[in-house]
Order: C-alpha cells, then sequence, then structure tokens
C-alpha cells in the first residue's frame, strides 16, 4: 500500500523541485473514497446535501494573495504533467498558451476571479481560493469585468462574438453576459457552484453566504445564470486537466477538493430539488428561480 502511494506522489510531482510543493503528507481530500462518505451515507439531497459538503470542503488551508501567482504557474501549466518544467501557462478565456515569466504584466496574464470580487469576495480564504482563480489575459479579463456568466440571447444584436479580440473564437458576451470557451464552460460552472456550497452559509464577522441565482445580484451576492451553468455542468464533464488541478489543490495547497469535479452530479442534487410553495405567500422571486429553489 505504502509503494502504491510512493508512486502516485511521484506521479503528481513530475519534474518538480522538492521547494515547489509543501512536504509530502496525507491529507483527508487525498481518499476520495471517505472524503464524501457521509454523504454517500445518508444520501442528502438539496439543502441538506450543500450542508455537508459545505462542512468537508470549508475547513481548508489559505494561501495569501501573492502566494497564488506560484500556485497558479503549477495548476494552469501549459504541461501538466510536468508543470514545473513548463515555462507557460493556458489562460482561461483564450486558451492561450503564453509565458509564466508575464505574470502580473501590463500586456501579460492575471489573476481571473471567476466568481467576481464584487459579487461578496471578502479578505481572506474567498479571496485566494485556489478553485476560482484562474489565468486570464489582462485585456480579456478586463473585457469581463464582473459580468455574470450566460449566454447571449439569441435574438440580440448586441451580442459580441469572439467576447474580445484576445479571447477564443467561441467566446461571447454582451452588456451584462459573459460565455467563456465551450470546452471550459463546463470548468467554470463547476468552480461557481463550489464557492456557492464553500462560502454559501454566513462568513466571519456576519458577511451573508455566496448564492446561485437565475437573478444575479451582487448586493445580495448572488451569481449566475444558474440554469446555464447547471446546463455547462451537464454538456461539458470534467477533463483529465481539471481532475488533475482539483487533485493538486488538494494535495499540495489547500486540502480541499471541488466535489462538483469528483461527482458533477450533486449539482442537480442540489439546485434541481423541486419547492412546494404556499398559494398565499408572495415574494419578488421568478417563475424560473422557483422552479430551480431559489426562492
Amino acid at each position: 500500500m505504502q509503494a502504491v502511494k510512493n508512486r502516485r506522489f511521484q506521479f503528481l510531482v513530475t519534474s518538480t523541485r522538492a521547494s515547489d510543493y509543501p512536504a509530502p503528507s496525507t491529507y483527508p481530500c487525498e481518499d476520495i473514497s471517505h472524503y464524501y462518505s457521509s454523504v454517500k451515507h445518508f444520501r442528502f439531497r438539496g439543502e441538506a446535501l450543500k450542508r455537508q459538503l459545505n462542512s468537508i470542503v470549508a475547513p481548508h488551508h489559505s494561501l495569501s494573495y501573492r502566494e497564488v501567482w506560484d500556485a497558479l504557474k503549477v495548476l494552469d501549466a501549459a504541461d501538466i504533467d510536468n508543470p514545473e518544467a513548463s515555462s507557460e501557462i493556458v489562460e482561461i478565456y483564450s486558451l492561450r498558451v503564453v509565458p509564466k515569466r508575464l505574470a502580473g504584466k501590463p500586456q501579460g496574464w492575471n489573476r481571473e476571479h471567476l466568481w467576481p470580487r464584487s459579487y461578496g469576495l471578502t479578505k481572506g480564504p474567498s479571496l485566494t481560493d485556489l478553485h476560482n482563480i484562474r489565468p486570464a489575459d489582462v485585456n480579456v479579463n478586463s473585457s469581463r469585468g464582473n459580468k455574470y456568466y450566460g449566454e447571449c440571447i439569441t435574438s440580440s444584436s448586441k451580442c459580441l462574438r469572439p467576447a474580445n479580440k484576445e479571447a477564443a473564437l467561441d467566446t461571447e458576451t454582451d452588456k451584462e453576459r459573459w460565455a467563456p470557451p465551450m470546452q471550459v464552460r463546463g470548468d467554470v460552472a463547476r468552480a461557481l457552484m463550489y464557492m456557492a456550497v464553500c462560502y454559501g452559509f454566513q462568513q466571519p464577522r456576519g458577511i451573508p453566504g455566496l448564492r446561485l441565482s437565475d437573478a444575479p445580484n451582487v448586493e445580495k451576492r448572488e451569481m449566475g445564470l444558474l440554469s446555464t451553468l447547471l446546463k455547462w455542468n451537464e454538456v461539458d464533464p470534467p477533463s483529465r486537466d481539471e481532475k488533475l488541478r482539483n487533485e493538486r489543490i488538494c494535495k499540495f495547497y489547500q486540502h480541499n477538493r471541488n466535489p462538483f469535479v469528483d461527482h458533477p452530479e450533486y449539482a442537480n442534487l442540489i439546485w434541481k430539488q423541486p419547492v412546494f410553495h404556499n398559494n398565499s405567500h408572495t415574494n419578488n422571486a421568478s417563475h424560473k428561480e422557483k422552479e430551480l429553489g431559489m426562492s
């Protein structure tokens, strides 16, 4: 058993120096079968599943904002099997391979928060969570701003394709929505679902939790579009790259996992639950939100 563990560790850190990662240790998140055992045993659904997953992933190591730079150079390296040897990273919205040395440069790449900072990210773990941060071209990142994720309305004449001249050809945007390249739409969806679970309940100092919705609202810390994210999660399942990124965040950095990468089916179990409403109760939730259980 020990020999198997050692071989697995060697695979993950191929061609890396000892200084690139913390010293080898065994963390609970490495054993997926036991990491989610409480969820499988009790068969949670809806809000109960969300809360149980929160209890699993919320306790984790938090990096400094400066440390995020070095982590991204490993997690998003162009050569995922030899991340330290690779001199390049892959940008999330352009899918271009660019030099690591351009990190933070005006014409280089920066740290893109998939769940925007303005939608409720505070100082501390939520701001530096690696599951939510990807390298992005500086200009493309600026074009996205804090737009929520969604596809252009079919009949709209104000849709821009690609979303930016530096972005991938299959990106699109309008005044409010932003759609990343098709091959990473599932990645983005699962990152936002993780954020809504990990920080979905009251945060330190009484700060309200993050939520997913079909009516995104900065003040309410509600990001979306939920129905679109659920679709993206289904049509773009986790790739080898995404799974390996999740594994490395677990083992070398935060020591937690994104449950939706390991179990994409959890998304529908949480957010597609039927909701029954008292006819005498009135609120401002849209019919679509009620269907998704987000009222």
